[in-house]
């Protein structure tokens, strides 16, 4: 299941439990529902992170046994010690790659005022990180559904930004004909 179709199934739950079930039905639904995207949605961006990270090299040229051990080595289970998750930016990270395209990140960043998406990036990660290893049954999510379903859209925009600074476009290659 998709994390769209995860939003048109709570949708369509909730709106059957307002109209057939109760307000308590509902509540408990609510809080599982918001925990379970939080959770889905963290994995995903990891999932799409990781593949972001290992498409990078590839597009440089490096050849097959490098990408093999970045993946293994730098990639595989580190995602979530690439980042500092109770800061609210994303500067360790972007640390990981030297100096000067930290800067050139976190300038990104900040042209395109990216500090929301960053913030949402990090909530995400950080309140996953705390369900998961405080108790999913225990812990609460002071949100709502909605509200991390909009959090996740707007996280998600720091995928395309990275990606964009991250991985080496190549030119199309004109076909034979079209050459001088």
């Amino acid at each position: 299941m998709s994390l769209q179709e995860l939003k048109q199934t709570h949708d369509e739950v909730k709106n059957y439990l307002l109209q057939e079930g109760g307000i308590e039905q509902f509540t408990t639904y609510e809080a599982l529902a918001t925990k379970s995207l939080l959770i889905a949605a963290a994995g995903e961006m990891e999932r799409k992170f990781n593949k972001l990270l290992k498409d990078s090299p590839i597009s440089y040229g490096s050849p097959d046994f490098l990408i093999s051990f970045i993946t293994s080595q730098a990639i595989e289970r580190k995602f979530h010690s690439m980042f500092n998750w109770k800061s609210a930016n994303i500067n360790s990270f972007a640390g990981l790659f030297g100096p000067v395209k930290k800067a050139e990140i976190i300038d990104e960043f900040k042209s395109l005022s990216g500090q929301k998406v960053i913030k949402d990036f990090i909530f995400i990660g950080s309140e996953r990180n705390r369900i998961v290893h405080k108790g999913l049954a225990t812990e609460s999510l002071d949100h709502t559904f909605d509200e991390v379903w909009e959090k996740y859209l707007s996280a998600s925009k720091i995928l395309e930004i990275l990606e964009k600074l991250l991985v080496k476009k190549l030119e199309p290659t004109p076909p034979p004909h079209a050459r001088p």
